[in-house]
């Protein structure tokens, strides 16, 4: 059904960290094609069920026009119950690089909901990159998606990393950490470092 897409944003950072990223309310799913095509794609694969779970989408899009983005609402229900909505924001591919991630997401095996092997995410350099430049990126009317905590006033620059859960500062430390640990293991002909 997708046969191209990744994760990006904190989900990605909750799949590679588990209990030590923060958590988050979205998921940024990345697919080629232009917005109605994403659309498209997402209620496909929706009408598929997962374990005893089932999603639908729900008719409100919201356009995010400066990340030619957009912002869709799915409501997950459990065997016959409600469960919750999720917001999910669709935007274009444009990643070089895409890792598979071994989700390290403790818990569900014990509760029988059944986990993938991988999950495609974002490129672990590109991710570091995201979050330096969110983290230090000046606060502007015309950048897609500011935060209030992202702005120059209150992060000094790339020096420093914020220890403000909402930035996601402690995210890109363990990010970089892992990056550097698996590139030491790397050069030394070493498997795994992260």
């Amino acid at each position: 059904m997708i046969d191209s897409y990744y994760l990006k944003g904190g989900v990605a950072m909750e799949l590679r960290f588990a209990g030590t990223a923060r958590t988050t309310k979205d998921f940024d799913l990345v697919l080629e094609g232009n917005r109605g095509e994403r659309i498209r794609r997402l209620e496909d694969v929706l009408q598929l069920t997962f374990d005893a779970f089932t999603f639908r989408l729900k008719p409100e899009i919201h356009e995010m026009e400066l990340a030619d983005t957009v912002r869709v609402e799915v409501a997950v229900q459990y065997k016959t119950r409600a469960w919750q909505t999720v917001d999910i924001d669709l935007g274009p591919g444009e990643a070089r690089e895409v890792d598979l991630v071994e989700p390290a997401i403790t818990g569900l095996a014990e509760m029988g909901i059944p986990m993938t092997a991988h999950v495609r995410c974002l490129g672990l350099n590109e991710q570091i990159a995201q979050k330096l430049h969110a983290c230090t990126g000046p606060q502007r009317e015309d950048r897609a998606r500011d935060r209030s905590g992202h702005s120059a006033g209150r992060h000094a620059g790339p020096a420093r990393l914020c220890a403000d859960p909402g930035c996601g500062g402690a995210d890109l430390r363990r990010a970089r950490d892992a990056r550097f640990s698996a590139d030491r293991c790397a050069s030394r002909g070493v498997a795994g470092g992260t």
